[in-house]
């Protein structure tokens, strides 16, 4: 099995299938990687962002944002916080195809 990496955060990259990494990347079209995965945790999470949010520089209150929500549902599953993140990823993009 072939194993490629989706960058969760900067230095944090997590381990998936060649056929996720795949959806993952026709999802992406021209959105950067970091772009595209706080989108897919925004609303697989339910964290909803203002416009202010959305604006140059925000980016750390989103990430803190996407973090606290990410270990409450990290606790709910009883799983780590990499496979909590797959499992997202795959659930999102399922539901997107």
């Amino acid at each position: 099995m072939t194993v490629r990496y989706l960058i969760y955060l900067a230095a944090q990259e997590i381990p998936v299938d060649k056929e996720l990494y795949y959806k993952f990347d026709r999802h992406r079209g021209y959105r950067s990687h970091a772009q595209t995965m706080r989108d897919i945790m925004c609303t697989a999470l339910g964290v909803q962002l203002s416009k202010i949010d959305l604006s140059y520089g925000h980016i750390q209150k989103i990430n803190t944002m996407i973090e606290l929500t990410l270990e409450k549902e990290r606790s709910k599953r009883g799983i780590s916080k990499r496979e909590t993140v797959r499992q997202l990823v795959s659930e999102q993009l399922s539901e997107v195809n």
